[in-house]
């Protein structure tokens, strides 16, 4: 029997911790290294399944609204390259529930495309092609796509050592991102990585001095840098509707959830 392909992309997939850490399984301590540097890679037929809970409060649809936005989806490798992978992305399931200040109450399937290509590099930056033209409030949706992202230092980090990165915030605009590994947990699966990001978004508000900015945290498996989790606080996001083009705002915290399995072919089918 032969052994289960394995496609990866393993340019430099790479955790140098060169202080005390805790081997894998060791749920009970951990410390943080004196370096960090890792890759993003992937087995043959994983899917990643990612669940997003946004929290919206501002002008969305030409309505001051307060509301959750629930999005459920589903990603499939489909080929891997040397420095980056390509997945189709499912959406399952897109809900927005939100309460308008005149207490009307709005509740819609969001409009974001069923499907996706998604492509993700090496260091964990995701590139989003719509195969559908939906009606959306384009900011909102590039700042739920550009927090899919994560990049991954360009050279070992010592704990609290900042690297800068530009990332994809739809319309060819891009982001400008600055991290630092923050902290270290213990799992029963290893070791957890948590690294602080503020990013400066590409637009800023008409009736504002002060740029878009999103802050937090993503949780970072080290091995094989994947996220596991992301957090975020986004605020002064313009609201770029037809119904309100005159500058309103609107803030965010978005929360995703992931998780990753591999699926044979015969299950698959």
């Amino acid at each position: 029997m032969k052994p289960r392909l394995q496609i990866s992309l393993r340019l430099f997939i790479t955790f140098m911790a060169c202080g005390a850490t805790v081997p894998p399984g060791n749920a009970h301590a951990a410390k943080l290294a004196d370096v960090y540097f890792w890759r993003t890679h992937f087995r043959q037929d994983e899917r990643i399944g990612i669940r997003e809970t946004v929290r919206l409060d501002g002008w969305l649809y030409g309505q001051n609204v307060t509301g959750t936005l629930e999005i459920q989806s589903e990603d499939r490798l489909t080929k891997a390259r040397q420095n980056r992978a390509n997945f189709l992305e499912t959406v399952q399931f897109a809900e927005l529930r939100a309460t308008a200040r005149d207490r009307s109450v709005l509740r819609l399937q969001y409009p974001i495309a069923s499907e996706s290509h998604v492509t993700i590099s090496d260091t964990g930056v995701s590139a989003f092609r719509r195969l559908e033209s939906e009606s959306t409030d384009d900011n909102v949706q590039a700042v739920i796509d550009l927090l899919r992202s994560f990049s991954a230092p360009d050279h070992p980090v010592s704990p609290g050592e900042t690297w800068r990165a530009v990332l994809p915030c739809g319309a060819g605009r891009n982001a400008v991102s600055t991290s630092h590994v923050s902290g270290i947990s213990a799992s029963e699966a290893g070791q957890i990585l948590t690294v602080a990001c503020r990013i400066s978004l590409p637009f800023k508000s008409e009736r504002s001095a002060s740029a878009a900015i999103a802050e937090g945290k993503w949780k970072v498996d080290p091995i094989t840098g994947r996220i596991l989790v992301s957090d975020f606080s986004v605020s002064g996001v313009p609201a770029r509707t037809q119904q309100n083009a005159d500058g309103q705002t609107i803030d965010m915290i978005y929360h995703a959830d992931y998780t990753y399995k591999v699926v044979s072919v015969s299950t698959a089918r």
